[in-house]
């Protein structure tokens, strides 16, 4: 599928910008408001509260997502043609040697091919990617659409189904360059705005 987001590869998937900024991290979930979005539409749709990675994946918990977050991305709003912003806090790192390393979040999903179930990596994920250089605050952002197909180019897959966006909503992955990051102590908080 195409999309207007970046592709990140297997040791670097920087779909998002590596821009250390100064967002404001947040605990529990909140609906509706105003993120930036020149409609004035947005939500939160992860708020991790201090989680601690004792290694690269984490499988976010049910409380950690806003379950009344909108599922249907293309109607009434459409915030698939519209942007993430995702709020990282490093608190604390196990190595400096870890650094600079790639935090990203995953939406996974299952599709049917040739009769058969497909999960995971072999169907296609969404990444949303941010560098982290330092601890204290780092901000990524870029646009919703950011597909990334497996790395075997042999599987074709079929258009996600924005009318169902995250339904598969899985968790997410710190991948370092060799360094010892582990464990990394951090919070984090996921936007989605509409255009």
């Amino acid at each position: 599928m195409d999309g207007s987001g970046s592709n990140g590869s297997a040791g670097n998937p920087s779909g998002g910008s590596g821009n250390n900024g100064n967002g404001n991290s947040g605990n529990g979930n909140s609906g509706n408001g105003n993120n930036g979005s020149a409609s004035g539409q947005s939500f939160v749709l992860v708020d991790t509260g201090t989680i601690t990675h004792n290694r690269d994946f984490f499988q976010y918990t049910s409380s950690m997502i806003n379950q009344d977050a909108p599922k249907d991305w293309v109607n009434p709003i459409p915030y698939r043609d519209g942007r993430w912003r995702a709020e990282l806090d490093v608190k604390s790192i196990g190595d400096n040697t870890g650094f600079p390393f790639f935090y990203t979040i995953i939406i996974k999903r299952c599709v049917v091919k040739q009769g058969e179930q497909v999960c995971g990596s072999k169907a296609g994920v969404l990444r949303m990617s941010i560098r982290v250089d330092a601890l204290g605050e780092n901000v990524g952002e870029g646009a919703v659409i950011n597909f990334e197909k497996p790395f075997w180019d042999q599987y074709d897959h079929p258009p996600w189904d924005w009318t169902n966006a995250w339904r598969n909503l899985n968790g997410d992955v710190i991948t370092t360059d060799g360094g010892k990051a582990f464990p990394v102590t951090l919070s984090m908080r996921l936007t989605i705005s509409a255009p």
